[in-house]
C-alpha cells in the first residue's frame, strides 16, 4: 500500500496517472530516478520495493466522524457584505449587485484611482459594487462619489 501511495503522490505532481509513473520509476525490485552527470545518464535508488511493509489494519477500523460545525459557524465577512445589498462606492441599497475582485492588494499599482486606494486601506482584494459602478470600474471611468453632490443623478439606469 505504501508503494502505490509514493505512485500516486508522484502521479498528482507530475500530473501523470500511477501506471505511467510505474513503468518509468521502477527497474526490478527498487523504485529508481535517472539523473544526468557529466559523463551520461546515471541511475539513483530511491527505495527498495521490498522496504515497504504491508499494512496490518482492521477493516473494521473506526472512522473518525467531526460533527457538521458549518450550520452553527457565522457567515464570512465578504458573505456579510454582499448580503448587505449595499453598494460599497456610491452606497446605493438596492438592485443587483456583484462582487468586483483582485488576485493580489499589490497588484493595484499604489492605488491611482479611488477605488484602488479604498481597497489598499481596507486591505481587502474584493468590493461589493452595483452593477452600475462596476461596469463604470471596467470601463476606467468610475468616478470618486465622495466628491459629487447629488449621488442619485451620477448613477446610470
Amino acid at each position: 500500500m505504501g508503494e502505490y501511495s509514493l505512485y500516486k503522490t508522484f502521479a498528482n505532481k507530475y500530473r501523470t496517472s500511477p501506471t505511467k509513473v510505474i513503468k518509468r520509476l521502477k527497474k526490478g525490485k527498487d523504485i529508481v530516478i535517472t539523473a544526468m552527470n557529466k559523463s551520461g545518464p546515471k541511475d539513483h535508488r530511491l527505495v527498495k520495493t521490498t522496504d515497504f511493509k504491508p499494512t496490518t489494519g482492521s477493516r473494521k477500523a473506526k472512522v473518525d466522524n467531526y460533527p457538521n460545525l458549518k450550520p452553527y459557524m457565522g457567515w464570512s465577512e465578504l458573505e456579510t457584505r454582499v448580503n448587505a445589498n449595499y453598494c460599497e462606492i456610491c452606497g446605493r441599497f438596492d438592485g443587483y449587485f456583484e462582487v468586483h475582485h483582485v488576485k493580489k492588494v499589490k497588484d493595484l499599482k499604489d492605488g491611482k484611482q479611488s477605488w484602488e486606494r479604498y481597497m489598499i486601506a481596507r486591505r481587502r482584494k474584493t468590493l461589493v459594487l452595483c452593477i452600475e459602478c462596476h461596469d463604470l470600474l471596467h470601463a476606467g471611468t468610475l468616478p470618486d462619489w465622495r466628491f459629487m453632490d447629488d449621488r442619485a443623478e451620477s448613477v446610470v439606469h
